[in-house]
This record gives C-alpha cells, sequence and structure tokens, in this order.
C-alpha cells in the first residue's frame, strides 16, 4: 500500500526544498530558513516563485 498522506515536496523561489506535512497542501506562509524567501502559502495555493519537487516526490514515496 503507497502512502501518500505524509506531506509533500516543494522548493522555495531560489530552489531550496521544504515539505510540507500531513495533507501536504500549502495553508501556511513562512519563510526558507535557507534564504529567508516566502514559502508555504496560503487557502492551498502555494507563494509566487514556489513549486512541488518532482524529484524528492518520487525519491520519498512510503510503502507502508
Amino acid at each position: 500500500l503507497l502512502y501518500h498522506n505524509l506531506g509533500h515536496w516543494y522548493q522555495c523561489p531560489n530552489g531550496h526544498t521544504y515539505t510540507i506535512a500531513n495533507c501536504g497542501l500549502a495553508n501556511q506562509a513562512s519563510s526558507c530558513p535557507e534564504c529567508g524567501a516566502n514559502v508555504g502559502g496560503i487557502n492551498y495555493n502555494l507563494s509566487a516563485g514556489n513549486s512541488a519537487n518532482s524529484e524528492y516526490e518520487s525519491l520519498y514515496q512510503y510503502n507502508i
């Protein structure tokens, strides 16, 4: 069984990777600890310049 509710991987506008836990959707804004750029988002919309990190998504799938 592949479990997808452990969060999702994203990258800030400067390419630093971060994760959003639980449902994996953006419902809180924060800042990147590496560069200070806006990360996350509100109302399930990513902040401008953020994007899904498909490389990490494919590497970190959880089998239960």
